[in-house]
């Protein structure tokens, strides 16, 4: 793209494949106690009635939409395409790899989901060294990188 004259790289998006262990790494089991204890955060499994009757099929789309509001390139779902996920997804999902997260000093509301399917991070920007600096114990490895470029016009 450089050699096409006036592109400049923008940004640089990488993923890594992890080495998933059996149980969680004892630094996470230990922070994830403090955090639960000293926010009254409280991680727990869903039921498919939860999902489709009680609403929290949507509500993790909403999260996700408010959660990703403010990152670069984020285009947020419409409400016809979470209620086209939540009925394309949620059947065939395995609610033992999906974990919501609910703040007990909000009336329970939620405030975070992980969903685990793969040994593979989420598209992250290279600059983003916090959440990078997470993966550690489970042996990262970069094996994809993206790269989007710019050109001024005008």
């Amino acid at each position: 793209m450089e050699k096409l004259g006036g592109w400049e790289k923008d940004n640089d998006y990488v993923e890594y494949r992890l080495d998933v262990p059996e149980t969680a790494p004892e630094k996470y089991t230990k922070i994830a106690e403090m955090v639960e204890k000293r926010y009254n955060l409280h991680a727990r499994k869903l039921t498919k009635k939860e999902i489709f009757e009680g609403g929290y099929g949507k509500k993790l789309f909403d999260l996700i939409n408010v959660t990703y509001s403010h990152l670069y390139g984020f285009s947020e779902l419409s409400e016809r395409q979470i209620d086209q996920y939540v009925k394309m997804y949620f059947p065939l999902a395995d609610l033992d790899l999906i974990t919501v997260v609910e703040d007990g000093n909000k009336d329970n509301q939620l405030v975070g989901l992980a969903i685990t399917m793969w040994g593979e991070t989420h598209v992250e920007m290279e600059t983003n060294e916090s959440v990078q600096s997470q993966w550690g114990p489970l042996d990262p490895t970069m094996h994809k990188k993206r790269r989007c470029y710019r050109k001024a016009i005008g």
